[in-house]
């Protein structure tokens, strides 16, 4: 990045992010956050499992207004269409189809925890329309993780949608590093509903 696009990007005031919804070829619906002008530098925000397109709606508060930033809500979470498959691969194949929805052909990428599993995976196949990767909380597999593991065999196993309100919220405070605004904390376990079906469906096994 050049110097002048430095300055560029610390002299632009931040922004407050759109809430939209893609519609892509598959019939699935994402709804998803985008922020900052069409033709800037664009980031891709991924969210990990029971998480939505909210989990970054802080994040995005702090960032430039001269980039811009989607985060999309992934399938069978948040108020994104549930379909019956939830492997890596399909997370990917979304990813890829909602690029093309939004007009956009590369960006930088960044991924929390599952999401970054999905970041991994689009990037593996898609080189060419990956500018940079961000991984948060990454692992390199899903079958070789012990934690994974455990989680799928004594968590996924039992869970159905709706979710219950009171596992969304302990399973969030779980993954916190630091404690979050109670508000903020309500929304999020308020709204992710749908992500019962990527939990029952094991997201990611196999990847």
């Amino acid at each position: 990045m050049l110097d002048s696009d430095c300055y560029r990007i610390m002299r632009i005031p931040m922004l407050s992010p759109a809430r939209k919804t893609a519609s892509l070829p598959s019939g699935l619906l994402l709804p998803y956050l985008d922020q900052g002008p069409r033709d800037a530098p664009p980031l891709v925000l991924l969210h990990g499992i029971t998480d939505s397109s909210l989990s970054f709606e802080p994040v995005m508060a702090h960032l430039p207004g001269s980039l811009r930033v989607l985060a999309p809500t992934q399938r069978g979470h948040g108020d994104a269409s549930a379909p019956d498959s939830y492997r890596v691969a399909d997370f990917a194949a979304d990813l890829e189809r909602f690029l093309n929805e939004v007009g956009l052909e590369r960006v930088v990428l960044v991924g929390h925890s599952m999401g970054a599993a999905v970041a991994q995976r689009f990037a593996i196949d898609h080189p060419k329309r990956v500018f940079g990767l961000v991984l948060v909380g990454a692992f390199a597999a899903l079958r070789r993780n012990p934690a994974c593991i455990e989680f799928g065999e004594a968590t996924l196993a039992s869970i159905a949608d709706p979710l219950d309100p009171a596992f969304v919220r302990e399973f969030q405070e779980s993954t916190l590093a630091r404690q979050l605004p109670e508000a903020t904390l309500d929304r999020i376990v308020a709204e992710p509903e749908g992500a019962g079906a990527g939990l029952e469906g094991g997201v990611g096994w196999p990847a």
